[in-house]
C-alpha cells in the first residue's frame, strides 16, 4: 500500500534526534492519508527512541533514562528510501562508528522482507569476508549490478558507445559478453553463498517486524571475530517497491557529569 503512494529517494539523515526524525517524516509523508502518515511517523520515531534506549542499556546507563516517549540522550543516523530490491547489495554486516554501542534497527514496511542467515549456519568470519570481497568485485564489474534482474537486454552502449546500426563493434561486444559472464557469476554467488555450511538455508524476516540487531564496530570490519557478534543479512534480490528504514547510533553517547 505504501509503495503506491509514497516516494522517498535514498535519504540519509545524519545525527538526528527522534524529534528531528519525526519532523522530517511528517513532511515526507504529506501525500499519505492522515491516519496512515501519523502511524508511520510515530512508528519510525519509536524505533529511533528504542535504539537510543538500547544503546544506553548496552553502555550500562539504563538507570539514567526510563523507557518512555521522552527522547533519551544521543542521536541516530537514519537511512530511508522507497525502492525495488536489486542485486546491488548482497549479504553484509552493518557498522557503527568506533567505540559506539553496537545497536541498530531495520524496518521494511511493505514488499519483500530482509533475508538473513543464522550464525550457526556460517562457517566463520574469514569465509564470510572472502565471499564479501569477491562479491564486491563482481558487483563492481557487473553491467546490471543495480538492476540485475531487469528484463531489458544488455546493449553495446553500456560502455558509453553509441549504437552501431550495422552491428556492434567486436571489441565492444567482447567487453559486453565478459560483463554478462561476470553478472552470471554474481547470480551463482547469490544463489549459493560460499560462506554457508552445507545444507544451510537463507531465512526471511517476518512481515511487519522491526529487527533490533547488533552492529559491528567499524574498526573490526574485515577482521576475524565470533560470528555471533553481528547480523549477516541482505535485501531480497528482486521484487516490488518497498519502504525501508535503517537506524543506527550516530557515535558515542553523551557523557553525563556527576553532580558536584
Amino acid at each position: 500500500m505504501l509503495s503506491g503512494q509514497l516516494v522517498i529517494p535514498r535519504t540519509v539523515l545524519p545525527a538526528v534526534t527522534p524529534e528531528q526524525l519525526a519532523t522530517w517524516a511528517r513532511t515526507a509523508t504529506l501525500e499519505l492519508p492522515a491516519p496512515l502518515a501519523t502511524s508511520l511517523v510515530d512508528d519510525m520515531t519509536a524505533i529511533a527512541r528504542n535504539v537510543l534506549h538500547a544503546a544506553l542499556e548496552s553502555a550500562g546507563g539504563a538507570g539514567h533514562c526510563a523507557r518512555s516517549r521522552a527522547d533519551p540522550p544521543g542521536r541516530v543516523n537514519v537511512r530511508v528510501f522507497t525502492e525495488a530490491p536489486t542485486r546491488l547489495c548482497g549479504f553484509h554486516v552493518d557498522t557503527v562508528p568506533a567505540g559506539a554501542p553496537p545497536v541498530g534497527a531495520l524496518r521494511v514496511y511493505n514488499g519483500p522482507c530482509t533475508e538473513y542467515v543464522e550464525p550457526s549456519d556460517v562457517r566463520d568470519t574469514e569465509s564470510f569476508y572472502d565471499y564479501l570481497a569477491r562479491r564486491e568485485r563482481l558487483s563492481h564489474h557487473s553491467p546490471r549490478g543495480a538492476a540485475a534482474d531487469s528484463d531489458e537486454p544488455a546493449h553495446p552502449w553500456i560502455l558509453g558507445e553509441p549504437a552501431d546500426p550495422l552491428g556492434p563493434d567486436p571489441l565492444v561486444r567482447r567487453s559486453e559478453l565478459a560483463r554478462e559472464r561476470t553478472h552470471a557469476a554474481l547470480v551463482v554467488l547469490d544463489d549459493m553463498p560460499s560462506f554457508l555450511r552445507t545444507g544451510a538455508a537463507v531465512k526471511t524476516v517476518p512481515p511487519d517486524a522491526t529487527v533490533y540487531f547488533r552492529h559491528l564496530d567499524v574498526r573490526h570490519m574485515w577482521s576475524a571475530y565470533p560470528v555471533t557478534r553481528t547480523w549477516i543479512h541482505r535485501s531480497p534480490m528482486a521484487g516490488p517497491t518497498r519502504l525501508v528504514v535503517n537506524i543506527a547510533l550516530a557515535g558515542r553517547l553523551p557523557t553525563r557529569r556527576s553532580p558536584a
